[in-house]
């Protein structure tokens, strides 16, 4: 097995929002830093242009000022444009100057809504992929593997002008999925995820994807793996208003998130199929609704999709007669996604690797597995806790 700690050299902090919300004040600190240094040099440059061209006018000194958690526009231009932002069907970001960007804590603040500010690297990108290519060299070769990746909000719909705060995910992305050492097929939503930014795909105040932006994936998934997709329009739509998302409490109850709640829209999967569960701290599967019911407006809506975070769920289908079994290995970007799943497979197991205890190629052998999708968010791919998760999982 490799030395992961070695191929990542200097273990990073654990990835905020899906580690016990931790404050990183490292990248506050540096950003800082950075702009305490441009305005030194920009004020030095005057100072020598002033010295040696005595004929020009007086220089203006007039630097936006800077604290720990306002932003200056006027130093955050954006150098990490992509091919993709090229393709005309990439919509653009109106940008309207008179609205600042700031800091609370770890999560950026624009426009009432809250973002993520990505800062993985191809070190840890090729560690997740590394990890992902030894779990599949354990299984049988005659499963087959994906891999899909999830963007996050800040990626998409922050005007240019905040960009260069973050790395690009894109190229992270690109990383991981050109970094394998075992035969693992990519799902690459990133384009798709892009030409509809402008839809309500991720929630306002939590770094969530919604079941619109997990549509897309789900779509995209379909169009790899070879079949149908369901059609939205198809489903029920239910919705459930006044959502608080994680941003929320990890500011501390910031005004201008509280004064722009989420709507978590869901949708009915009809058919005859059974979900059982193992909840954390249980011993025993129990039969539930695929959906929690009794969900509502609050801190916790999005538990809504397959009962959040928890050991193990499976899903049997019995209009499904196609021998189709699939592990869904996952964080909590994978919620959403599961249902839409359950009319294209005759069964679905489905493990959270942060809290799974037992060993997987018990349900891989148990249960006629057929093949594996990896789904996880681009902050647990690039988070050091989230890769030993994964490396601890038994086998």
């Amino acid at each position: 097995m490799p030395n992961y700690d070695d191929m990542r050299n200097v273990v990073d902090e654990s990835t905020p929002y899906e580690n016990n919300h931790k404050p990183n004040n490292r990248k506050k600190k540096f950003i800082i830093i950075a702009i305490i240094c441009a305005a030194v040099l920009l004020i030095a440059a005057i100072i020598l242009l002033i010295f040696f061209m005595p004929n020009n006018k007086e220089g203006s000194n007039d630097t936006p000022s800077q604290t720990e958690s306002i932003v200056s526009d006027e130093n955050l231009v954006s150098d990490n444009s992509t091919a993709s932002d090229n393709d005309n069907s990439i919509p653009e970001i109106e940008d309207d100057p008179s609205i600042k960007g700031y800091f609370v804590n770890d999560v950026f603040i624009y426009n009432k809504e809250g973002y993520e500010i990505f800062g993985g690297n191809n070190t840890l990108a090729a560690t997740y992929a590394t990890i992902l290519s030894d779990i599949t060299d354990r299984l049988d070769s005659k499963i087959t593997v994906y891999n899909m990746i999830v963007p996050t909000h800040g990626e998409f719909n922050l005007p240019s002008r905040y960009k260069q705060m973050a790395k690009s995910q894109k190229d992270n992305i690109e990383k991981v999925y050109s970094s394998y050492s075992a035969n693992i097929i990519p799902v690459d939503i990133y384009d798709t995820l892009n030409r509809h930014k402008l839809e309500y795909i991720y929630y306002h105040t939590d770094h969530q994807w919604t079941a619109l932006g997990a549509y897309y994936g789900y779509e995209q998934f379909a169009n790899v793996y070879g079949f149908e997709p369901v059609a939205l329009e198809d489903l029920n739509k239910g919705e459930i208003e006044g959502f608080k998302g994680l941003f929320i409490d990890s500011t501390d109850g910031n005004e201008d998130l509280l004064s722009n709640p989420d709507t978590v829209e869901y949708y009915e999967i009809p058919g005859n199929y059974t979900c059982r569960l193992l909840e954390n701290g249980a011993d025993e599967l129990v039969r539930v609704p695929l959906l929690y019911p009794y969900s509502q407006g609050g801190s916790y809506t999005y538990s809504k999709f397959i009962w959040g975070d928890n050991p193990y769920m499976n899903i049997k289908n019995s209009d499904v007669k196609n021998g189709k079994k699939l592990l869904i290995i996952k964080d909590s970007y994978g919620n959403v996604f599961v249902p839409y799943l359950v009319p294209n497979f005759e069964e679905i197991h489905i493990i959270d690797y942060r809290y799974y205890k037992d060993n997987v190629s018990d349900i891989i052998k148990d249960n006629g597995i057929t093949d594996v999708l990896f789904i996880n968010g681009i902050m647990s791919v690039n988070s050091s806790y989230h890769q030993n998760k994964l490396i601890e999982l038994k086998w």
